[in-house]
């Protein structure tokens, strides 16, 4: 009975150092979100030569986790990408930071917006109407401080798992289509630079990401497979521009 009772004071001692770590990092982070509430570009480009090219990158954790293009040697990146961010997190970014100018800025975003309203009491359609909105803010405000801006469409979310799949309405894909629409709109109509994600990494039926492409872990990141893609389109955008110069 004694031996039982230890060990059942042993589980309880771990639990509460362990719940009290966690509940103090999660006090720290909330605090310093207080504090600096938008993830502003702390790094300024360096002086560089003629030659060399300098990309902003931003938006969320797909974003975030691409850490850089791979385009060769010569170029300065700062990846100002959060995980987690919305479309309006973003587009404070762009108000608020002193964003260094660049010759390219890239942006993707909007999939937490809409994967966002899966599990709010919300107007779907409004969720969607404001997204579209930041993003074209977000665009007119880059527009004016980099060479270049490219733009994203929204790569769908892969298949959810089965416990995601309870929680997970299948009008999420509808959103993002309707994102990607206004999304190439926008750059026909302003002459921005367009990478279609939705169409290099869905599936056949251009609806879901292609299995080839989804993070093992969560069903709305991409794999490496999937930035070695992003890496050629950015590679090919960079090219081009740098032969019409």
């Amino acid at each position: 009975m004694r031996v039982r009772m230890l060990i059942l004071l042993f589980f309880v001692v771990v639990i509460c150092l362990v719940g009290g770590r966690l509940g103090n990092s999660l006090l720290k982070r909330l605090h310093s979100l207080r504090v600096e509430p938008v993830a502003c570009p702390s790094a300024v480009f360096p002086n560089a030569s003629a030659e060399s090219v300098s990309i902003l990158m931003l938006g969320d954790s797909r974003v975030q986790l691409w850490r850089e293009p791979k385009v060769g040697a010569g170029y300065f990146v700062i990846n100002a990408a959060v995980g987690g961010y919305t479309t309006a997190q973003v587009r404070i970014q762009t108000e608020i930071c002193g964003l260094p100018a660049a010759d390219y800025a890239f942006v993707q975003v909007g999939i937490n917006d809409v994967y966002s309203s899966c599990f709010l009491d919300v107007d779907r359609d409004v969720v969607v109407a404001k997204a579209k909105h930041n993003i074209e803010e977000m665009a007119r405000k880059l527009s004016g401080v980099v060479r270049v801006l490219v733009l994203s469409t929204v790569a769908p979310p892969g298949t959810p798992d089965l416990i995601r799949r309870m929680y997970v309405d299948e009008r999420l894909w509808d959103d993002v289509a309707e994102l990607n629409r206004f999304i190439v709109n926008l750059c026909r109509r302003n002459g921005y630079r367009l990478i279609d994600l939705n169409g290099l990494l869905s599936g056949h039926d251009k609806r879901r990401l292609d299995e080839k492409f989804v993070d093992r872990d969560f069903f709305l990141h991409f794999n490496e497979k999937a930035y070695g893609v992003l890496d050629i389109e950015f590679g090919r955008i960079i090219k081009g521009e740098a032969c019409e110069r």
